[in-house]
């Protein structure tokens, strides 16, 4: 970039601050303009409408303020092909490394399946239903998709398209450039963008406890773990921009985790193939590192 080195340490944690509080307030800036969004959940299409609307003008504006404090980047990223390469491999790594969440998917979603399939034999031996029909391809992947909780479009383009792009382009693609104007390494810049990316989860104790009612108490508890996932998180997408010199890599390897969700681990320890489950994510983990 070709203002690299010409901020204060503080300076770039200063901008970095206001581009962080900007993407919530962003968020929440339609809790005035319209006031009974507020009611709403977060999945409510409205308010996924709204707040996609909020991630493509934040992520407009944060692109613009770094630009005009830092300057342009200096270098391309690489050539398509280059960016694509490096892409795929970021997301293998990624599948690698929840290659025992994938998996543990894929046994609860069969058990699901067959359990169904068992029920209407039984209502089938008893004349209560006709004969049970082999699952077609697409009811199959419906299955996969209302396990995940994606039972319609809205929220999959919000997990997999909106959300991991204008995250990855506030706190990896323009918060990078500036710590690294600020004089911070890149090992630096990728152990500290994150905190600011696991700060801005923080919001949601707030909302749960003022619009779903939550105690405090356990609010709190699940905005300690979420600050600590997504941070965890933030510090390997940081990796993957540095590593690459591409947003694209840390993008896709969003959208994926973001698809996938938390994994279902509470199920591993009672599940009739647990060893099997316990050898794939220790052997995801292993080949990951």
């Amino acid at each position: 970039y070709h203002g690299a080195g010409q901020l204060s340490w503080y300076g770039a944690v200063f901008h970095c601050l206001v581009l962080g509080v900007s993407f919530v307030a962003s968020m929440y800036v339609w809790h005035l303009i319209l006031p009974k969004v507020a009611a709403l959940g977060r999945d409510h299409p409205r308010v996924i409408k709204l707040r996609i609307i909020s991630a493509v003008v934040i992520s407009l504006l944060a692109s613009c303020y770094v630009s005009w404090i830092v300057g342009l980047p200096s270098h391309a990223s690489g050539s398509l092909l280059e960016i694509s390469c490096r892409t795929a491999a970021s997301l293998l790594l990624t599948v690698i490394a929840f290659a025992g969440p994938l998996l543990l998917v894929h046994y609860l979603v069969q058990d699901r399946i067959a359990e169904r399939v068992k029920w209407n034999a039984r209502r089938s031996a008893a004349r209560l239903g006709p004969p049970p029909a082999p699952m077609t391809a697409l009811e199959t992947l419906h299955e996969y998709l209302a396990f995940l909780g994606y039972d319609w479009d809205l929220v999959i383009a919000r997990n997999c398209v909106a959300a991991p792009v204008a995250e990855e382009v506030v706190f990896r693609g323009q918060m990078v450039p500036l710590l690294l104007a600020g004089g911070f390494s890149a090992y630096g810049a990728m152990w500290c963008a994150p905190l600011f990316f696991g700060l801005a989860h923080v919001h949601h104790a707030v909302h749960s406890v003022l619009y779903e009612g939550l105690p405090v108490a356990r609010a709190v508890a699940q905005s300690a773990f979420q600050f600590s996932f997504t941070t965890i998180f933030g510090w390997y997408s940081a990796f993957l921009y540095i590593r690459t010199g591409t947003i694209v890599a840390p993008i896709v390897a969003h959208a994926f985790c973001n698809f996938l969700g938390f994994p279902p681990f509470g199920h591993v320890g009672s599940h009739p193939k647990r060893n099997i489950l316990i050898a794939t994510i220790l052997g995801g983990m292993v080949a990951f590192f």
